[in-house]
């Protein structure tokens, strides 16, 4: 192919190695992949520090990360692992790239909606640590040209890991 597009789809997958270096042989000696994915921690699972740096930033407002459990089945089931295995396939032959969302996606996911009026002062944080590379991002945007470079090694999973990935369980209250 001349032109290899993922919008949003890549983070819902388990077999990232296989399906990037899929993308990469079905390209032409000179052709392009375009990812614009969700590249934040696997599960929305947010990390203490950047949720320590939100409530510092955001006094005023209270954060609660979403249980595991309520991120069902594929959703950002490997988002974490994602940034790390397209560099590794395509770095060498990043045309372009744009990484950002650190604070405005893990704002919007663990603050309430009573919040949304500090959304301006989100969204120009999220743009000054985006550019000084404080947090790491949420959201990668990269073009990329057609690597030599070998698959990243598969990682095996287990029936049992596979389940628990794709449904963590509900602690008996």
């Amino acid at each position: 192919y001349d032109f290899v597009l993922c919008h949003g789809v890549l983070h819902h997958l388990i077999n990232l190695e296989h399906v990037l270096d899929q993308i990469n042989r079905s390209l032409k000696p000179d052709g392009l992949f375009l990812a614009y994915e969700y590249v934040g921690e696997t599960r929305w699972q947010f990390s203490d520090e950047r949720l320590d740096f939100l409530r510092k930033s955001f006094p005023s407002a209270s954060f609660s990360q979403r249980p595991p459990w309520k991120i069902r089945g594929f959703e950002s089931v490997r988002s974490g692992d994602l940034l790390g295995l397209i560099q590794h396939q395509f770095g060498d032959r990043c045309e372009r790239s744009v990484s950002y969302g650190g604070v405005y996606f893990p704002f919007v996911i663990c603050a309430g909606l009573e919040h949304d009026a500090l959304l301006p002062e989100v969204v120009r944080l999220d743009e000054k640590v985006a550019k000084e590379g404080t947090l790491p991002p949420c959201y990668h945007m990269g073009l990329y040209r057609k690597s030599g470079r070998p698959a990243a090694k598969a990682r095996p999973w287990s029936d049992a890991e596979l389940e628990s990935r794709l449904s963590p369980p509900t602690p008996l209250s």
